[in-house]
């Protein structure tokens, strides 16, 4: 990393009721009222009982019709994960967790070849995706919640963070598709201060982007200058991208991932005992569900209930983590293709991974 402080030093930086029958009469008057009272009594009475039987059917953790999620599909009444579908959905959040925005996961999906019902995934769907607490593996009626009617895709963490991420790009300084490369990672050369976003309208009313000194920004006290935010970015990347086609550079950096995967691959024993302890979870809980649809319902029945679900959700993301650290390792090849290519494709992942810090002069 101190080739890339040199460099960059060298360079000068450090998202109907059929009334038409009935006579306009007392009588007609009366027998619509009657007709009328008589649909709404058993219209309510067929609704209380069809909620009776689809609140019974979510208890036992059977799916009860309507607009089913991607990812998922029905067998036997219940909700299963569709493993091929499963996968874009990890992705989506995953890249979503990492920074990326909503459009530039449709644009990889779409080159992927990755479609949803034989059309390209659109921004509102990845959007609505993204807040479905069902991927989590809660579902809310009312003020009820059900955690056995969709299994989860996606751990409760990952989903959360997420969640927190949407809420910064909503109520964030800026637009969410407008991406800020080098935020937190630049201070100024002659004061020290961070170095942030700003921005201006020209006269023909077109916006203008900038990275500023905050003490420029706030006192006046600093002598750096502001400067446009596509050629402050192009020249970190440019520089950045230069000394990784260096081949001792690229060679070293592949040397130390090789290593840091190898270091990561642990024994299956960890595995074992977390799958044991799944199914036991999964056992104790089955069981409590059976005594709660039996009528046995109390206090702490339901509160040993969330405590086993709590748990198996733990269970479940350390056995996600450690089955990750225990797949097939990356070929040297692989690794080089993704620094050489992959890093350049994707400037805010080189941003992220390779750059600490920017000391910026004029």
């Amino acid at each position: 990393m101190a080739i890339h402080r040199k460099t960059l030093r060298d360079n000068g930086i450090k998202l109907v009721s059929a009334k038409e029958n009935i006579p306009d009469s007392p009588e007609g008057i009366i027998l619509e009222s009657l007709l009328e009272g008589m649909a709404e009594y058993y219209s309510a009475e067929l609704s209380q009982k069809v909620k009776r039987g689809m609140r019974e059917s979510r208890i036992k953790g059977q799916f009860t019709g309507g607009y089913l999620l991607y990812g998922y599909k029905v067998e036997n009444k219940k909700v299963v994960i569709d493993e091929d579908k499963a996968e874009v959905v990890r992705r989506i959040f995953k890249e979503y967790a990492s920074n990326a925005f909503i459009k530039d996961i449709v644009a990889g999906l779409t080159n992927d070849g990755i479609l949803n019902r034989g059309k390209a995934f659109a921004k509102n769907t990845i959007h609505h995706m993204l807040k479905n607490e069902k991927y989590a593996g809660i579902v809310r009626y009312g003020d009820e919640i059900f955690t056995d009617i969709y299994p989860s895709i996606i751990p409760k963490k990952l989903f959360y963070y997420v969640q927190k991420r949407i809420q910064e790009n909503r109520y964030g300084t800026h637009k969410p598709d407008i991406v800020y490369l080098l935020k937190n990672k630049v201070r100024c050369g002659y004061c020290g201060k961070q170095i942030q976003s700003d921005s201006g309208t020209s006269k023909n009313g077109d916006i203008k982007r900038y990275y500023k000194c905050r003490s420029r920004k706030t006192s006046k006290n600093c002598k750096k200058e502001s400067i446009r935010k596509e050629i402050f970015e192009n020249i970190v990347v440019d520089t950045t991208i230069k000394v990784l086609d260096n081949p001792e550079n690229l060679n070293l950096l592949a040397d130390k991932i090789i290593t840091a995967q190898k270091s990561r691959i642990k024994d299956t024993t960890i595995l074992n005992i977390l799958k044991d302890e799944q199914n036991s979870t999964q056992k104790a809980i089955d069981n409590l569900m059976t005594a709660i649809e039996q009528g046995v319902v109390t206090p702490t029945t339901k509160r040993r209930l969330e405590e086993l679900e709590l748990k198996l959700d733990n269970i479940n993301e350390k056995l996600l983590s450690e089955q990750s650290k225990n797949k097939t390792s990356l070929t040297r090849t692989d690794i080089l293709k993704f620094i050489k290519k992959g890093l350049k494709k994707e400037p805010r992942l080189l941003i992220q991974q390779l750059i600490n810090r920017i000391i910026l002069y004029d």
